[in-house]
């Protein structure tokens, strides 16, 4: 995700013969390792109101690293980029139902589970930690499909899953201030994915996961902040598609959840004046592994999903402000393997990707005819470039100067090239077997080394 140089050097400021020696032959006394690029791949992004109550801001995290940009009518300028200390893992922005500036704070945690609360200081330009702590435990078995982290509609409470058989609460006030946090303890062990229900009268979790035997449930708890459990199962679905594994939160009035799988997609919800639940189904015209998601309106009538292969699709949720009467599902085009989907304005996404090169892409009504000759409702705008995923990497002087250069074998899945050298995109277009191309590629790199000094 970034990349790194590694470099040795004597103790003493004044190096002797011998030192001297020790260095040229490999013998270092000490090692230090500085960043040469900065990370590239996109994890997680948010869209809202950070830096000021009346602007939209998109926030986008690499790695150990956060970059803020401000949605103009030109186009996105960069506000801020700052370090964080530590991978993050989760990230969501929340906005208290008492705060007074109208401004959204950032809840991110980090894969050592370190976790803090930021907010933007307009008068300084700065990020201000509003809290920070530690929100691992003693005992438990780390979470066997990574940490899942998210904040209710509301701002009422944080839900993390960090370990298998635990929901981690942190209650919050009107204001936004956390308060004293509590493990709830969860029957199901593997967990796919859990969001908050929105326009309930109290803090509802939906759980996505699987039993002993494979087969995909969901299941719904309200919990009691006061009691520290959960108080209730207010509806549940057994036996989903087995392929299901992203859950989308619909906004109120309409309510409910959206369940994402290879090869359906699944309405459910169940009200007070319901006797069971109610379910509206559509089939995915062709198996996909949906990834991420985004919204596109605040009612939830419009998401933007990705799947592994690049391909954008658009779900359309049918309803009456009350009640979901259909799903629609349309494919738009192909972009880069998105890790992440946020619709800005006027049609034009961020998509982000840790596996090719993020992108600025603008949706259109009607569809054009792309270099491949399919039609498509995506124009890129702009793409940003992202080195990651290395594959492979070696140090080279292509050009004989005595000046190294990194020469990266970056991508994953769609599109996989080296950043240069022609010798191993020839091989690459012979066919022959990925091992085999990179041996080689690193092999004749050598060589041209050894053969010039």
């Amino acid at each position: 995700r970034a990349l790194l140089c590694v470099f040795c050097v004597a103790s003493h400021r004044s190096i002797s013969r011998g030192a001297m020696s020790d260095v040229s032959q490999g013998r270092c006394q000490h090692n230090y390792v500085v960043t040469a690029h900065k990370p590239t791949a996109v994890t997680h992004s948010a869209i809202g109101s950070f830096t000021h109550a009346t602007e939209t801001d998109l926030i986008v995290a690499k790695c150990t690293r956060l970059e803020i940009y401000r949605l103009t009518p030109s186009g996105l300028k960069p506000i801020l980029d700052v370090p964080i200390y530590g991978r993050i893992a989760t990230m969501a922005l929340c906005k208290p139902s008492d705060n007074s500036n109208g401004k959204s704070r950032l809840f991110l945690t980090t894969e050592r589970y370190g976790f803090t609360v930021l907010s933007y200081d307009e008068k300084t330009e700065e990020l201000t930690t509003e809290a920070f702590g530690d929100v691992r435990d003693n005992i438990g078995r780390p979470a066997e499909n990574g940490q899942i982290g998210i904040v209710d509609e509301q701002c009422r409470a944080v839900g993390l899953q960090l370990y298998d058989g635990l929901f981690k609460v942190i209650p919050c006030d009107s204001k936004g201030v956390l308060k004293e946090a509590f493990n709830i303890r969860l029957e199901e062990l593997q967990v796919v994915d859990i969001q908050f229900l929105h326009g309930v009268p109290r803090p509802t979790i939906a759980v996505l996961y699987k039993d002993t035997k494979e087969a995909v449930h969901i299941k719904t708890y309200e919990i009691g902040v006061k009691q520290k459990e959960f108080t209730s199962v207010p509806w549940a679905m057994n036996d989903l598609e087995g392929g299901s594994n992203k859950i989308i939160p619909v906004p109120s009035p309409v309510g409910g959840v959206v369940v994402l799988g290879e090869e359906t997609i699944v309405y459910l919800n169940k009200s007070e004046e319901d006797t069971e639940v109610r379910i509206k189904a559509i089939k995915i015209p062709s198996r996909a592994n949906i990834m991420c998601y985004g919204a596109i309106d605040p009612d939830g009538s419009r998401y933007l999903l990705g799947d592994h292969d690049g391909t954008l699709y658009l779900l359309v949720v049918v309803h009456d402000t009350k009640n979901v009467t259909s799903l629609k599902l349309e494919r738009l085009g192909e972009t880069s393997t998105a890790s992440t989907l946020s619709y800005l304005d006027n049609g034009v996404v961020y998509v982000g990707s840790a596996f090719g090169n993020s992108q600025l892409i603008k949706l259109h009504t009607e569809p054009c005819i792309d270099k491949d000759g399919n039609p498509t409702y995506v124009e890129i705008i702009e793409e940003f470039t992202n080195l990651g995923p290395i594959v492979d990497f070696a140090v080279v002087d292509l050009e004989r100067h005595g000046q190294g250069q990194v020469v990266t074998c970056s991508g994953v899945q769609k599109k996989w090239k080296p950043a240069r050298g022609e010798e191993w995109y020839r091989h690459r277009r012979a066919g022959r077997d990925s091992a085999s191309r990179r041996e080689r590629f690193v092999f004749s790199s050598r060589k041209r080394r050894e053969s010039s000094g």
